[in-house]
């Protein structure tokens, strides 16, 4: 391979230009960043909200990270997947939802082969509410007897809130809950009724 004295020269130029470039934007970089101050107020250009970061010391430990959030949940290490969520739903003043009654509220770890049976007496027509939640791998089986609703269904342990409505038949209802699968899962369920 034939390179010329021309060719070095502009290699040579080339590598000098992409140098000087790099470190006029390091300088750039460099003071275009905002300063700190010592007061504890936010610099130009930054912002004055609080991040806490959190190390966590124990593994399964339960936390809120912010006094004012409306839910925690607690995270399987090996996996991370869910494995509790509990939340804390807030009504606005002035709501414009029906009004309501706690029935009855379950929490329970159910493990593979058991189940949680509940039972409440509904009016013909009444109309209930069953809020609930399944955190841990696997599914949850959710039956009603004795009133009309959606049920059975599956059920995804994903932490997520699910709501069922059940209109009483005149009789007991019997809602149970038990896991799909050959794992444990932990439920939280609420049946309110709803006026």
């Amino acid at each position: 391979m034939f390179v010329d004295a021309e060719h070095r020269l502009r290699g040579v130029l080339l590598a000098a230009v992409g140098v000087a470039a790099l470190a006029l934007g390091g300088w750039w970089w460099q003071t275009q960043t905002p300063e700190a101050s010592s007061d504890g107020s936010a610099a130009p250009g930054g912002s004055s909200a609080v991040v806490q970061w959190r190390d966590y010391q124990e593994p399964g430990e339960l936390v809120r990270e912010a006094p004012a959030a409306s839910a925690h949940m607690l995270i399987d290490e090996r996996t991370g997947a869910v494995v509790r969520l509990h939340d804390e739903p807030m009504e606005p003043a002035g709501s414009t939802r029906p009004r309501s009654d706690l029935v009855w509220t379950e929490q329970a770890r159910l493990p593979a082969g058991g189940g949680v049976v509940r039972q409440a007496r509904m009016g013909p027509g009444e109309r209930h509410l069953l809020r609930l939640r399944c955190t841990g791998p696997g599914e949850l089986l959710v039956a009603v007897a004795g009133a009309r609703s959606a049920a059975p269904i599956t059920v995804a342990c994903d932490g997520g809130l699910v709501t069922m409505e059940i209109t009483g038949s005149g009789g007991p209802a019997r809602l149970s809950f038990s896991p799909a699968g050959s794992e444990s899962v932990e439920v939280e369920a609420r049946l309110i009724a709803l006026r």
